[in-house]
């Protein structure tokens, strides 16, 4: 059954890693199992003969070999409360930081590039997307320990977090439109914000509606894995 766990075109290369985490005593017992099973064809090989303690402990050492093999702790959603509070202190930190900017464009004795001013502005969407992306968090999620994860577990990526970021922030965006429309988002930020709440709440993964739109969840931990592309 330990074979099973071996690649045999890199097994020189599996070995040597194993040997690397594991005691001297368990490394003579790695080489000797190795020894009674290549010494002869896997035809004439019973492991009916191999005791069931050495069994046991082969299937403890490949299941090292293979993390996958072993149980997973599953992710926890995180709770309704921590992930409002964190939209707040991501708000406050994104503001303060936006005065502060203002404040350094203000020393200027020319008027601010109206570009630079909109950036300013964006500041808040475009930071908490691209960490979003990154690494699933915001300032709030990462103070409070929370990250937003794509279905495999992984930091969602770009089109996701920038998906996720449209779907709660449209009205915030619309209100830059000038105008009645503009007008018109600003006294709609509100209640949208307060929909997805609700949608979090009446959903039995706790998904609002950007989550389900963007295929993504909120669990308890600071740092998601990246996928490997």
């Amino acid at each position: 059954m330990f074979l099973l766990f071996l690649d045999g075109a890199n097994i020189d290369h599996q070995i040597q890693g194993l040997l690397l985490s594991v005691s001297s005593e368990d490394e003579q017992r790695i080489k000797d199992l190795l020894e009674t099973v290549t010494s002869d064809t896997l035809v004439d090989f019973d492991p009916t003969q191999t005791s069931t303690e050495s069994l046991d402990w082969a299937r403890e050492m490949a299941s090292k070999m293979h993390p996958a093999s072993t149980s997973v702790d599953p992710l926890l959603l995180a709770p309704i409360p921590q992930r409002v509070l964190a939209a707040v202190i991501s708000y406050i930190a994104w503001r303060m930081l936006k005065v502060l900017l203002y404040a350094l464009l203000t020393l200027s004795p020319e008027a601010p590039p109206y570009v630079a001013v909109l950036a300013i502005s964006l500041l808040p969407l475009l930071g908490d997307t691209w960490l979003t992306a990154w690494n699933g968090t915001t300032p709030g999620k990462f103070v409070l320990g929370i990250r937003v994860v794509n279905v495999h577990g992984f930091a969602p990526g770009w089109r996701s977090s920038i998906l996720r970021t449209l779907v709660m922030m449209w009205p915030v965006l619309l209100a830059y439109w000038p105008g009645p429309l503009g007008q018109l988002a600003v006294v709609i930020t509100p209640a949208w914000f307060l929909l997805l709440v609700v949608s979090i709440a009446r959903d039995p993964e706790s998904q609002g509606l950007h989550d389900r739109l963007a295929g993504t969840r909120v669990v308890l931990g600071r740092h998601a894995d990246r996928a490997v592309v």
